[in-house]
């Protein structure tokens, strides 16, 4: 990709705070939560029926309103449902507007709108094959290609080239996101003990998280810290004694550290067994898409470039040409000068291109 025909930056100040993402990764490509998720019309489908058959959001929306899964829609995609409202309410046994306001009422709030200039979506090959399977999967398979590795909601077989297996991918990614979560948080828990030579406590250590999970060992680090103090006020002889049994605690602090470890990894590579896989080769613009799909703080270009690899290759000042070149369409601008990826529906709906005859239908 180039951006030699990008107009020059807007001059935009630099807003030089910002409040770091409470993601957990072991790799540049890793999963962190939220996911990033795209959805195809199939699945919003199916979502729609259920929350009208049994009154509650699904699993699904319930991610979404929760904050676990941050969604995304081609544009295209959405014009498709949006087409196709009078044939899901027939199907339904539902009227349109009853459809069509569950939709913009209940789940459009959640997901964001990206309309995909043409160089992003054949910035990886596997949409192309997609698009050769049917023509109107194009557009969600090219936003979950540079996505990736993310949440595919769809039931569709035709994309297989994405790495879609099972016609529940989608649920069981979800699914897996609390269990993600929990291990992540027994692992930082297990971080936060302090290695105090305190021998009471010693083999108290694993016993507590085996029995009672993290938040124990919460408090048990508060002990653990109380104990350096009283550590140095006993008699030479007694500090000596307790100086033998600190191994007992490493030891104890050790194991349960390597459990914590691998029991969170397991759970992170389960989950990223249903999401799309990332491409072998990803073009270093995607690293963009991916950081403003994840932040829940609009950045600027400068503060978008300061969480990019030390080698990305584009300047500040051309990141802030192409947000702002495309920021009606592809990015949103949240303040002066501040992009997330994708646009809220209502600012979607009215922005520019859209028809007087589209926007009465939505």
């Amino acid at each position: 990709m180039v951006l030699e025909d990008i107009p020059d930056g807007s001059g935009q100040e630099y807003v030089p705070a910002y409040v770091p993402e409470d993601t957990f990764t072991f790799s540049s490509h890793d999963v962190t939560t939220p996911l990033i998720a795209v959805v195809d019309t199939c699945f919003l489908r199916t979502g729609l029926s259920n929350q009208l058959t049994w009154g509650t959001p699904p699993p699904s929306l319930l991610a979404m309103q929760e904050g676990k899964v941050q969604a995304f829609m081609e544009g295209n995609t959405l014009r498709e449902a949006i087409a196709r409202i009078p044939r899901f309410a027939a199907q339904m046994s539902t009227s349109e507007q009853e459809l069509r306001d569950l939709l913009v009422n209940e789940w459009l709030p959640y997901i964001r709108v990206v309309e995909l200039p043409t160089h992003l979506r054949e910035l990886d090959e596997r949409s192309l094959a997609v698009q050769q399977n049917d023509e109107d999967d194009y557009a969600a398979a090219a936003l979950a290609a540079v996505l990736s590795p993310c949440v595919i909601m769809t039931h569709d077989s035709d994309f297989k080239p994405l790495g879609f297996q099972h016609y529940q991918q989608a649920i069981l990614a979800i699914s897996l996101i609390d269990d993600v979560n929990d291990r992540d948080a027994s692992f930082r828990a297990v971080l936060m003990i302090p290695a105090m030579p305190l021998v009471a406590l010693g083999k108290g250590v694993k016993y507590t998280y085996d029995r009672f999970g993290p938040m124990a060992l919460v408090v048990l680090t508060l002990l653990l810290g109380g104990g350096t103090f009283a550590y140095y006020k006993q008699p030479r002889e007694r500090r000596d004694a307790l100086r033998g049994a600190a191994g007992i605690i490493g030891r104890g602090i050790l194991e349960t550290y390597g459990e914590a470890a691998a029991d969170a990894q397991r759970t992170r590579l389960t989950l990223s067994q249903k999401l799309v896989p990332p491409s072998k080769d990803p073009h270093p613009f995607v690293s963009v898409l991916r950081t403003l799909a994840t932040t829940s703080h609009s950045l600027s270009a400068q503060q978008l470039h300061d969480r990019l690899s030390p080698d990305y290759s584009f300047s500040v000042p051309e990141l802030r040409a192409y947000l702002h070149n495309y920021k009606t369409t592809t990015f949103f601008e949240a303040r002066r000068g501040g992009f997330l990826l994708g646009l809220p529906y209502e600012v979607w709906r009215n922005g520019p291109g859209r028809t007087s005859e589209m926007s009465r239908q939505l």
